[in-house]
């Protein structure tokens, strides 16, 4: 039987498309709007979590290290931030010039370090949120990133900001442009990208890691033809080889080099280097076991009935280009980073690790959450506000326990030395300390604590601190410190003892914490005089490395004081 036909006037069919048309809009409208509220919802998401993260944990560094003065890695990226050079006889510079932009706008003391600290682990937070959001969206996307509370890579460890823990804030970002640009095949992105992974490799060469597992995600994808047919690619590696090109000139012609640092790290049995790998792959899964956990917690609590429809999408997931590549990213570093290690008789540790985890949550989110919902990231929140809260009471605690049993950080006076070592040197010499040197943790100190920031002088060494020259030398004179114990470099002060020089020892000197006292340590100190003709002269015929970093002293050597006077 057929329908009846109805026949609609000219106008009513007009008013009926109008009403039609009218009504898409609006509805067009209203998913825009609530694409529009759900981003600012998400923003605002973001917002007081890396917030909460930069408060809680910066108060939380604060009481762990109230009794100790920084770590000397942080020291030393203050003491290289402040001789703007291409690169430094350990690493590569990036990590050191943000230290020294940081410190143009604060203070030099513990809690503005500290505040970088943490703030470099939150930009890293959001770089997982950005990277996040090309893959999940909502409760998956915040859950991606504050799962990462529950790593201690991103706190507790991200505390001493060094040339690893840089890594916590660059890896993700130079990540998300490498989708954005391996994706969209823009020129801006390109560029980006070839920033941020010039970024990676001038802050640790460790960055050659990432930058292989980007190679590698690029060319295992089936669209790698067309990727490497545009324009992206090639201006990635342009833009990345004129901003490293600086470096690598300065490399050439160094005497001490990152690589020279390198080659004294691979000189180890393989049986110790095997043994060091296991180490990092049971240190990794430990300190991963909470994170590991509440993965669990969180499938546990998906609805029953649901493991099947999971498996099935996540069946469906794995087959999607981007998610490949999103494995292949998440993989590739933690492969690479054994291997390399095995081949070259690197010596792993887990500090290496900081930013090889940053997207597991994520990957997990992707593949088996598609049943995570408000209840699993309500569970998420609880455990990481708990351990936020733990962290804030055992603080203190913590901080007295570890002054007690830390004799080589947390007890050593590094900042006391260094103020009383600029009080005498101003009073000796009646002009501002301009270099230091000695057992390095404390010329690194002084650097840092001294209200003259002296530059230091590493090792003794112009190949390690060539900002140091006869001239400098003979104008400025140095500040030399050494431990009692530290035998190399009494050895060194003893070549600068010719020349007009103050000695004194300062003897026992400690801290104090909550009524405790610290250990005893003693120094010996040499104030050289300025305005004398100080000059080093190699030995022509050195041929081990190592000794040939020691600089024989010739000059107008003046008559040598010698005085014993008491700690002040």
């Amino acid at each position: 039987m057929r329908s009846p036909q109805v026949n609609l006037s000219p106008d009513l069919a007009q008013l009926m498309r109008l009403l039609c048309a009218g009504a898409h809009r609006r509805l067009a409208g209203l998913v825009s709007l609530s694409a529009a509220m759900a981003r600012r919802r998400d923003g605002a998401q973001l917002l007081l979590l890396v917030g909460a993260h930069v408060g809680v944990w910066w108060i939380v560094a604060l009481l762990v290290h109230a009794p100790a003065d920084i770590q000397p890695d942080m020291a030393e990226a203050f003491a290289w931030g402040r001789e703007l050079q291409w690169g430094y006889h350990k690493h590569p510079p990036f990590w050191a010039w943000l230290a020294r932009g940081w410190f143009a706008i604060f203070p030099a003391a513990d809690w503005a370090f500290f505040l970088l600290s943490v703030v470099n682990s939150a930009v890293g937070l959001v770089g997982v949120w950005a990277v996040a959001g090309r893959y999940v969206g909502g409760a998956q996307r915040l859950a991606a990133v504050l799962l990462l509370e529950l790593v201690p890579f991103y706190h507790f460890f991200a505390f001493n900001y060094n040339a690893n823990a840089i890594q916590l804030s660059v890896w993700p970002w130079t990540i998300y442009a490498f989708l954005v640009s391996f994706e969209t095949r823009r020129i801006a992105a390109a560029v980006g990208f070839g920033l941020l992974a010039a970024a990676a490799m001038l802050s640790k060469y460790y960055g050659g890691v990432l930058l292989a597992a980007c190679v590698v995600a690029a060319l295992t994808d089936p669209r790698a033809r067309d990727y490497l047919r545009s324009t992206a690619p090639y201006a990635s590696l342009a833009v990345f080889a004129v901003a490293v090109a600086p470096h690598v000139m300065w490399s050439l012609h160094a005497a001490s080099g990152p690589l020279d640092y390198l080659a004294t790290k691979t000189t180890y049995p393989f049986g110790f280097i095997l043994a060091r790998a296991g180490h990092f792959v049971v240190g990794c899964l430990l300190l991963n076991g909470v994170l590991a956990l509440m993965l669990v917690v969180a499938r546990l609590q998906m609805r029953a009935g649901r493991p099947a429809v999971v498996a099935a999408a996540a069946s469906r997931l794995v087959e999607r280009l981007r998610v490949r590549r999103l494995m292949v990213l998440v993989a590739a570093p933690i492969l690479l980073t054994l291997v390399v290690a095995l081949a070259g008789h690197v010596r792993l540790s887990t500090k290496f690790a900081l930013p090889l985890f940053a997207l597991v949550p994520l990957l997990w989110m992707v593949v088996h959450g598609a049943g995570f919902g408000a209840r699993q990231l309500r569970t998420v929140m609880l455990a990481a506000g708990g351990l936020m809260i733990a962290a804030v009471l055992f603080a203190a605690p913590t901080a007295a326990l570890k002054f007690r049993l830390d004799k080589s950080h947390y007890a050593e006076p590094r900042a006391i030395v260094a103020h009383q070592v600029t009080q005498l040197w101003r009073a000796a010499m009646q002009t501002p300390l301009r270099i230091v040197a000695g057992t390095e943790a404390y010329a690194f100190a002084t650097t840092f604590y001294s209200a003259d920031h002296p530059s230091d002088f590493t090792d003794f060494s112009r190949a390690k601190a060539p900002w140091i020259d006869d001239v400098r030398l003979s104008r400025e004179g140095l500040a030399i410190i050494c431990r009692v114990e530290d035998d190399a470099c009494l050895d060194h002060m003893g070549r600068f003892q010719a020349f007009d020089a103050v000695r004194l020892t300062l003897d026992r000197v400690s801290k104090d914490f909550w009524g405790l006292r610290g250990d005893p340590f003693s120094f010996v100190v040499l104030l050289v005089r300025p305005g004398q003709d100080i000059r080093t002269r190699r030995d022509p015929d050195c041929t081990d490395a190592a000794g040939c970093d020691r600089e024989d002293l010739v000059g107008d050597a003046g008559a040598g004081q010698t005085a014993a006077e008491p700690q002040p």
